[in-house]
């Protein structure tokens, strides 16, 4: 993930229209900008749980019209504060995008809504477990979905579990085709022979972790009749369950493996969309698999997905599917589905139980977010329609536990609708408290980070920009931006006759695919005298930033944010810097 911090270019010192005190004065500056951390507290908390609702009436249409005042949330059963309510809405135009008069000569002109990313999809394969049949299946589909709904202003990428085969968001169809072409299952740490014992992953877990005795009394089963053709007096029981011990350790082992292969590259592929503006939506692409010691892990995922405003969408590749008691046909039936009725029907339960489950992690991170998961249908079609759409509206809740202990538990999450009658909802269910307090440095960057890559209209804070052009040769250009902070709506601390706050400003400039080119992030602090208040709040102050940068399509956007009144902008202008 690109953090801001590593973006930032060096500055030189800003000086105000005001005169500077002379030399000999001990006294500070009144005003001066620098490079480095801010030292306020930002408004994000500590321990803000974020919580994405999507309320739907009977026909399944999402609501926007409610309020606050309309939830209720509960922390292991306990009522909780709800401080921040965000709704967000569906795809719009981007902000800067509007028809506007034509610029002066040396003013950076406006480009076409089309000529811009507005939102962005993620295609996600997850190849480690993908079988053939899916791959088909799914690409198939994949490809309809690229031919019909793809908007000009949308930017898709392809990305996969096993890192092979990726291609970067592009508005390049052509390449996108390729990619999906190209996808292949690729599974890790398999035998194209057949296992013996043959042990279910679940039934590995259940010996592994849980010590089963009868998942292991099936498993011992199996190595009898496979290894010893069914001769007691060859593979005593002792033996025999030795060897599906160590069967099922190595087997749950290896499944693990798969498992972090797959959420590994999810997680990556959150922090890669997290620097991108406008709309983020993941479709993840899987048969599902078994999480049961990694539900901290995906839920990491989920905080981070919330924070970034991604969306995660999931299709469950297996279509619709059918339980079948004797297991896979293509492999040879376990000795023990004839052995022990009550092995028997204890190994069809764990059978049962590992396809209902394998999809869990996916309706957990399409529920956590806000996304769409789509199961049991073969309607593959149907299915990308679905989950690369998003609601039209939802709610993000954000509350801070008291007394929040780092010791990586789970708390149970439950959102209720107060005097909203015949109306469902959809929400994460939980969430694992940190297993450490993350550090206050790391928290502040983080939002002003969301910010610089949002495309979210925020104006808290009173400050607008203006941006200008001019040619340094046939190939670059120097662009200006040039913010002006209206004194008039800030606050200001006194504190020994001066009055005193710090605002935090980034320029950044992304190209029209969303990605990021070049920033510049400045602090100024403001320790000023009522008189130098007074005329500055007539005349505002204004910071130039200057970035070279080819002829093309640009977003710059601008966020500011104050110390003392913990008030946040950002605003964005779309240019055109011709050939």
């Amino acid at each position: 993930m690109v953090f801001i911090s590593a973006l930032l270019l060096p500055i030189g010192k800003y000086t105000s229209q005001s005169p500077a005190p002379p030399a000999q004065n001990p006294n500070p500056p009144e005003m001066s900008t620098q490079e480095g951390q801010p030292s306020y507290q930002l408004r994000v908390e500590r321990n803000l749980v974020l919580v994405r609702v999507v309320v739907r009436d009977s026909k399944g249409k999402a609501i926007g019209s409610l309020t606050k005042d309309n939830f209720k949330l509960l922390d292991n059963g306990k009522p909780q504060t709800i401080s921040s309510f965000t709704v967000e809405r569906g795809p719009e135009a981007a902000p800067g995008n509007s028809p506007a008069e034509p610029a002066a000569p040396g003013e950076a002109g406006p480009a076409s809504a089309a000529q811009v990313a507005q939102r962005f999809v993620a295609l996600y394969f997850d190849d480690v477990h993908l079988a053939f049949e899916d791959v088909a299946r799914t690409r198939t589909a994949a490809q309809k979905f690229l031919d019909t709904s793809v908007q000009p202003a949308d930017r898709l990428g392809i990305f996969t579990s096993s890192g092979q085969g990726n291609v970067d968001f592009t508005s390049d169809r052509d390449k996108l085709r390729e990619a999906l072409l190209r996808l292949l299952p690729r599974p890790i740490n398999t035998s194209s022979a057949q296992e013996c014992p043959d042990i279910l992953p679940y039934q590995a877990y259940l010996i592994a972790r849980a010590s089963d005795q009868m998942a292991l009394q099936a498993a011992a089963e199996d190595v009898l009749a496979c290894q010893c053709q069914g001769d007691t007096r060859q593979c005593p029981a002792q033996l025999t369950t030795s060897i599906a011990q160590s069967a099922a350790n190595r087997v749950f082992n290896l499944d693990q493996d798969r498992s972090e292969y797959s959420l590994r590259a999810a997680e990556q592929l959150v922090r890669r969309m997290a620097t991108l503006p406008g709309q983020r939506s993941i479709v993840w692409v899987s048969p599902g698999f078994m999480t049961q010691e990694l539900e901290y892990r995906f839920n990491e995922i989920i905080d981070r997905a919330l924070r970034s405003n991604v969306i995660i969408s999931a299709l469950d590749s297996r279509g619709l599917y059918t339980f079948d008691p004797a297991g896979d046909i293509s492999k040879t039936a376990n000795p023990a589905m004839f052995g022990d009725p009550a092995v028997a029907g204890y190994l069809t339960q764990i059978r049962r139980t590992e396809l209902e489950t394998d999809s869990n992690v996916l309706a957990a991170v399409a529920a956590g977010t806000g996304g769409t998961f789509f199961e049991n249908n073969n309607d593959l079609d149907e299915g990308f329609r679905r989950v690369a759409a998003t609601p039209d509206t939802a709610y993000v809740l954000g509350f801070s536990p008291t007394n929040l202990k780092p010791d990586g538990k789970f708390h149970s999450l439950k959102v209720q609708l107060v005097t909203a009658p015949g109306l469902s909802l959809q929400a994460r269910k939980g969430y694992f408290a940190p297993k450490e307090l993350e550090d206050a440095k790391a928290q502040a960057e983080a939002e002003i980070r969301e910010a610089v890559f949002s495309r979210d209209e925020m104006r808290e804070l009173p400050m607008d920009f203006h941006t200008q052009f001019f040619r340094l040769s046939e190939h670059q250009a120097q662009l200006s931006v040039l913010a002006r902070l209206d004194l008039r709506g800030v606050q200001f601390r006194k504190q020994d006759q001066r009055n005193l706050n710090d605002v935090r400003v980034v320029a950044a400039v992304f190209d029209r695919d969303g990605n990021f080119v070049t920033g510049e992030e400045r602090t100024l602090e403001m320790h000023l005298r009522d008189v130098t208040l007074e005329h500055l709040r007539s005349s505002g102050v204004t910071l130039k930033y200057e970035f070279k940068v080819a002829p093309g399509t640009y977003v710059v956007r601008v966020v500011a944010r104050d110390s003392e009144g913990k008030q946040l902008s950002g605003t964005n202008q779309t240019v055109e810097i011709p050939d």
